[in-house]
């Protein structure tokens, strides 16, 4: 049953970090090929099984996260990290970053339960930076790492600032 489901999870989602809490070797060794990223032999103390959490942690915030959207019936993936902003005008939106621009169709609220608010925030109704690619920070307006300006919506910029700050104090 657990070879089966590592198997499962595995199909679904190749970068899953996969915890296998056991006591049976060779069930253990049979799920091994499918790339367990740690064991846990029971019993276990309180201590082993925080060190493993706080290694999944770890793995979790450095994988890499990708963006899935739709057009002309193709999906699309793109990694994150190399998105610089989202721009949004009416129902389009405009995806900007290393590959060029994409265009599809989607709300802001579907393109924020994909992202979270790990490295983007919202500073304007109609932007969604990636805030790895901020150069500067001026009153009305964010300059990104390839010149671009973006200004900052009056109803935006409390939030965006408050967001930009924790996003400065957890790099440092």
């Amino acid at each position: 049953m657990a070879c089966t489901l590592a198997k499962r999870i595995r199909m679904l989602n190749e970068n899953a970090i996969i915890v296998l809490i056991g006591n049976d070797i060779q069930k253990i060794n049979n799920i091994l090929p499918y790339g367990i990223h740690h064991i846990l032999l029971e019993p276990f103390s309180a201590e082993q099984l925080r060190d493993v959490i706080f290694k999944v942690k770890e793995i979790n915030e450095n994988v890499t996260r990708r963006f899935y959207y739709r057009h002309f019936q193709e999906e699309y993936f793109l990694d994150q990290d190399k998105i610089s902003y989202f721009e949004k005008e009416k129902r389009k939106v405009y995806v900007h970053g290393f590959s060029g621009t994409m265009t599809f169709y989607m709300t802001v609220k579907e393109i924020f339960e994909q992202l979270g608010e790990r490295n983007f925030c919202r500073c304007h109704r109609s932007y969604i930076v990636n805030m790895n690619y901020i150069y500067r920070v001026k009153r009305h307006h964010l300059v990104l790492l390839d010149g671009k300006q973006i200004e900052i919506g009056r109803e935006y910029h409390e939030k965006f600032r408050e967001c930009y700050t924790k996003f400065q104090m957890k790099r440092s």
